[in-house]
């Protein structure tokens, strides 16, 4: 099953590639038709098959590149092969218009700017020798065309695609860089989250919790620490079965969500610890906290388990100068918590230095 849905997710991002370039393909190709014909008007060529292949390319070309693609096994692949016609297409209009100067020039720039954006330099440069090959073959069969007069008729004819396809192209390229971005700053989140129960994880705690003990070193602010152990979980779990476990944890992070102030930071320490840290509290404030915390989980209750009550055991701790690092602080806390469990937990007790 896990292999099955990875080969789906692969071919679903696979499609969306091809039908962003399918959206790009389908305006580039009809606007590609202007210049050709300008190019070929001006030179009076009236060869009937050239024009019926220009509009094959430029009109059909497009529907049927995304048909191969979208039901191929290998969507990606697919395109890329594509990709490298269209370059091969291009050669070939490039040889028709004899190396007109203009067209010819923003040809091939567009078609590098598009494969670059699309593959990157591998494909830049398998599609070029196609263009390549394809230009000089398809010139030694035209009997070498040659048009190197500069016109404005010409010039006029290739700017809308000039411009709208430059503008088309960097809107998906802006859309795709927005997207990279949002997955980013969820990759990012994920990171530092505990995605069960939505508060920040152990690594991402740590590390704010140096970044607080390095802040008090520096200005003398007071920060305080909680560590919470919810009292006898594993009887929980054993009682009442892990989803109902998952249910207090849920519960007990709720509580510190509402509890913390904005500035301070809950998370999830452990299997059943959780931390708190607060910033600009000093050791009363912070016991007075934990109190609270301690007493709203107390008051818990829940509807289909009317006989399941809930206690936390809190270890709770000042910043001083008797931490140098945080394992320190933590390990005080620590010290502090383990107090109260033998004390008879369902309390608060702060740390005191033997």
């Amino acid at each position: 099953m896990f292999y099955e849905n990875t080969v789906n997710d692969t071919r679903a991002r696979a499609i969306r590639f091809s039908t962003r370039v399918y959206r790009l393909r389908i305006l580039g190709t009809a606007l590609c038709i202007l210049p050709i014909i300008s190019v070929l008007s001006e030179n009076r060529v009236t060869a009937p098959l050239l024009f019926i292949g220009l509009f094959f390319n430029g009109l059909v070309w497009a529907h049927i590149a995304y048909y191969f693609a979208s039901r191929s096994n290998n969507p990606s692949h697919c395109e890329f092969n594509n990709l490298t016609l269209d370059s091969a297409f291009g050669g070939f209009w490039i040889a028709v218009m004899g190396f007109s100067p203009i067209p010819t020039a923003i040809f091939l720039t567009l078609l590098s700017i598009d494969k670059i954006a699309s593959g990157g330099w591998p494909l830049l440069l398998r599609s070029t020798l196609a263009l390549v090959v394809s230009c000089v073959i398809s010139w030694a069969l035209l009997d070498y065309p040659f048009y190197p007069a500069l016109t404005l008729q010409t010039f006029f004819a290739t700017l809308p695609f000039l411009f709208l396809y430059c503008v088309a192209l960097s809107y998906f390229s802006y859309r795709q860089g927005r997207k990279i971005a949002r997955q980013n700053k969820e990759l990012e989140r994920l990171n530092r989250t505990d995605i069960h129960i939505e508060l920040p994880n152990r690594r991402f705690f740590e590390s704010r919790v140096s970044e607080a003990l390095e802040h008090h070193q520096l200005s003398g602010h007071m920060f305080a620490l909680l560590l919470i152990d919810i009292d006898h979980f594993k009887a929980i779990n054993d009682n009442y079965g892990h989803s109902k476990g998952d249910e207090v944890l849920a519960a007990v992070a709720d509580i510190l969500r509402t509890t913390c102030r904005t500035h301070d930071i809950p998370a999830r320490y452990g299997g059943d610890e959780f931390a708190v840290l607060l910033t600009h509290t000093d050791l009363l404030r912070a016991t007075i906290i934990g109190e609270r915390i301690r007493h709203k989980v107390s008051q818990l209750s829940f509807e289909t388990t009317p006989v399941l009550s809930c206690t936390t055991s809190i270890g709770v701790t000042q910043i001083s100068e008797e931490f140098t690092t945080p394992g320190q602080w933590v390990a005080a806390t620590d010290i502090a918590l383990y107090r109260a469990k033998a004390a008879g937990r369902n309390q608060v007790v702060s740390y005191i230095p033997t």
